[in-house]
């Protein structure tokens, strides 16, 4: 998995692109801790260009948004293929994490 990553408007947006699964989950986990620990709080995260995602990676969205919560931050995620959007539907993620079509949408959201 890649992940790049910018900032816009003070949010922090990383786009993932390839797999998130067992392997690549701890990558994504401490990327993210490690913007969290330097006063990071808003997030944009970009699925367009994941092709799939594992529980592990379910796992990591879910710390994340518990530790954003700790520190009034938020998590936006983007661009879900159906394929993706099956597995946060199945699992229950869909409600527990605001999904928008793009990335535009989602920047709205976090202004």
């Amino acid at each position: 998995m890649e992940i790049s990553q910018h900032k816009e408007n003070g949010v922090a947006v990383l786009t993932l692109k390839g797999r998130l699964d067992t392997l690549a989950s701890p990558i994504l986990e401490k990327k993210l801790c490690d913007l969290i620990t330097e006063t990071e709080c808003r997030f944009l995260v970009d699925f367009s260009q994941l092709d799939f995602i594992s529980s592990s990676g379910l796992r990591v969205l879910l710390l994340v948004a518990k530790q954003l919560k700790c520190v009034h931050g938020k998590i936006i995620l983007c661009g879900l293929h159906k394929n993706v959007k099956e597995v946060f539907d199945i699992a229950g993620f869909s409600q527990l994490f605001k999904i928008f079509p793009s990335q535009n949408e989602a920047m709205k959201e976090l202004q």
